[in-house]
């Protein structure tokens, strides 16, 4: 179930915006934490997407593991992200 839930939040962003809004959600009212992890060396997306995001929602915490990209980053962090998802359960 959790494994489903990290899998199914994952969310790409295809260009960062000027104004606060993501597909017509305004991130400022996310009141959930929120976490993301992006690999430093994925450049589809590049790491500036997720930072902008993690700049622009409260509460959020953002992971950058070097050496890692967009092949591997979800394998390389899944128990760390289900840890992450039940410690705020």
């Amino acid at each position: 179930m959790v494994e489903t839930v990290v899998s199914e939040a994952s969310l790409h962003v295809k260009q960062p915006q000027t104004r606060l809004t993501y597909r017509r959600c305004d991130l400022a009212t996310i009141q959930a934490p929120v976490a993301l992890w992006h690999g430093l060396q994925d450049t589809t997306p590049p790491p500036a997407h997720s930072r902008w995001l993690a700049d622009h929602i409260p509460h959020a915490t953002a992971h950058f593991p070097a050496g890692q990209d967009h092949t591997n980053v979800e394998e390389n962090n899944r128990r760390a992200a289900i840890a992450w998802v039940r410690s705020h359960m």
